[in-house]
């Protein structure tokens, strides 16, 4: 199928009320656990505390002030694996079958799991036992970001992919 096809398949998905409001709340939350996983332990020391002032204040400051302070890149691909897990969730929800469709939660676990920064992307992969080669990437880790982004939009067209091929209807 062509390309151009898909993305007309998956904006039908994501213009109806359902595929909006899950779209939205899974971007929202995808981006608060992407901003929230570099300070992981520092919010964990306040809410075992159970210092829920403090720890809100830090909450809050933390996610507004996220923008400021890492890198524009670093911001801008946060934001766009934030929408494309939305996006792939989206889609999910329409098009989950038995005939097809499961590959997209792989796609946005390691979505998830590859944006951010190099320093958060080492220790959510290290459970697959590659962080000793992210030292030794030329940019950092930057190429695994766009390695999940690359992954996500790939999903998120085989999800449309196999929402349009023919399937049995009972």
């Amino acid at each position: 199928m062509k390309t151009l096809e898909l993305i007309k398949n998956i904006g039908k998905h994501l213009k109806t009320r359902r595929g909006l409001a899950i779209l939205s709340v899974s971007s929202f939350l995808s981006y608060l656990i992407l901003v929230l996983i570099d300070n992981l332990s520092l919010l964990n020391s306040y809410l075992f505390r159970l210092d829920l002032t403090s720890f809100y204040t830090i909450f809050t400051s933390l996610v507004t002030g996220y923008p400021g302070s890492v890198h524009i890149e670093t911001f801008v691909i946060t934001l766009l694996t934030s929408v494309l897990i939305g996006v792939n969730l989206a889609l999910l929800s329409n098009t989950l079958s038995l005939a097809g469709g499961s590959g997209g939660f792989s796609g946005s676990f390691l979505g998830l799991a590859l944006s951010g920064c190099a320093a958060c992307t080492t220790s959510v992969i290290s459970f697959a036992g590659i962080s000793i080669g992210v030292g030794f990437l030329p940019y950092d880790g930057l190429e695994l970001s766009i390695l999940s982004i690359i992954l996500l939009t790939g999903s998120a067209l085989w999800i449309s992919h196999k929402d349009l091929k023919e399937v049995c209807e009972i």
